[in-house]
C-alpha cells in the first residue's frame, strides 16, 4: 500500500511547488509592471495657447520632512519668442519671480546661457511623528517679465516629481499671468509596506525571545550561554533596523510606539529576568 502512495505524494508536492512558482512569478510581474507605470508626478501648465512661450522645467530633487523643505531644480528648456538666433540665451534680460524660500527672484541675462537654480520650497507637512503615514503639500508659483518690467512673459512650466521613497501628485493652475503648482507629498507604497513589515518582524522576534526564555525558566529546556548573546545582540539589532528604514525620522515617531519601544522593552526585561533566574537557580546535582 505504501509503494503506490509515494508517486501520488510526490505528484502533490510537485503541484504545490509549481503553483508556488507560478504565484511568485505573477507577483514579480505585477511589481515590475507597477514600477514601470510609476513615473512620478508630471504636470505641464501654460499661461497661453501659444507654442513659443518661455518654457521652464522644474524637477524635484529632495524631500526633507525634518526641515519641512523640498528642493527643486529650475532649468530653462526654451526661451520661445525670446530665443536668440545668434547667441545662446534670450535676446533681452528676463526676470523670473517664484515662491521659493532662497531665490524668489532670478535674473536671466541676455545672450548668456543661464545656469540651473536649486530652489528651496516650503513643505506644509503634518507631524513627522506620524511616520510612515505622514504627508504634506508643497506649493510653487512662477511669474516672468522682462527686466525693465514693461512686458509680462508668457510661461510654460513642466513639473516632474519622481523621488524614491515618496509619492507626489501635482496639479497646476494659471492666475494673472502666473503659473501655480500644488503637489501632495506622501510616503510611497513601498516605504509604507517595508515599515509595516519591520513592525511585524519586531513583534515576532520579541515573542520568540520571550518564548525561549519561558522554556528555560520553567526548566523545559537546558541553559545555553549563546542565548544570552543572542538576546543582547537583538537590543542593538533592533535599533540598527529601525534606523535603516527609508528616510527614517528621529526617535519618537508613530512606528516607534507601534513596535520599536515595545520590542526593546520586552527583550531587555526578559533578558534581565533570565539572568536573575540563572543567578539564583541551584545547580542540579550530576
Amino acid at each position: 500500500m505504501s509503494e503506490p502512495q509515494k508517486p501520488r505524494r510526490r505528484l502533490k508536492v510537485a503541484i504545490v511547488v509549481l503553483a508556488g512558482v507560478v504565484v511568485l512569478a505573477g507577483v514579480m510581474f505585477a511589481i515590475v509592471k507597477g514600477f514601470q507605470r510609476q513615473t512620478g508626478a508630471l504636470t505641464a501648465v501654460t499661461t497661453t495657447e501659444a507654442t513659443d512661450d518661455l518654457e521652464l522645467g522644474v524637477t524635484v530633487l529632495n524631500v526633507d520632512p525634518t526641515r519641512n523643505e523640498v528642493t527643486a531644480r529650475l532649468a530653462y528648456v526654451s526661451f520661445g519668442r525670446y530665443e536668440s538666433n545668434d547667441e545662446p540665451g534670450p535676446t533681452i534680460d528676463l526676470e523670473i519671480l517664484n515662491t521659493s524660500l532662497n531665490k524668489p527672484q532670478v535674473l536671466v541675462k541676455r545672450d548668456t546661457v543661464p545656469p540651473t537654480s536649486d530652489l528651496t520650497l516650503g513643505l506644509d507637512s503634518d507631524s513627522l511623528r506620524n511616520y510612515p503615514f505622514d504627508h504634506g503639500t508643497v506649493s510653487l508659483g512662477f511669474f516672468a517679465r522682462t527686466a525693465d518690467r514693461r512686458e509680462v512673459v508668457p510661461l510654460a512650466v513642466v513639473f516632474v516629481g519622481d523621488i524614491p521613497g515618496y509619492s507626489l501628485d501635482a496639479t497646476g493652475s494659471v492666475s494673472e499671468g502666473g503659473v501655480y503648482i500644488e503637489a501632495s507629498v506622501s510616503r510611497s507604497d513601498s516605504t509604507i509596506a517595508w515599515a509595516l513589515f519591520v513592525v511585524v518582524v519586531f513583534w515576532l522576534i520579541s515573542a520568540s525571545v520571550i518564548t525561549v526564555w519561558v522554556l528555560f525558566i520553567r526548566g523545559r529546556r537546558g541553559f545555553e550561554f549563546g542565548i544570552f548573546i543572542w538576546c543582547a545582540g537583538m537590543l542593538f539589532a533592533f535599533a540598527a533596523i529601525r534606523n535603516s528604514l527609508p528616510n527614517a525620522p528621529p526617535v519618537g515617531a508613530l512606528i516607534d510606539f507601534l513596535s520599536f519601544f515595545w520590542a526593546e522593552a520586552m527583550v531587555c526585561l526578559t533578558l534581565v529576568a533570565a539572568v536573575i533566574v540563572y543567578a539564583y537557580r541551584r545547580r542540579e546535582p550530576s
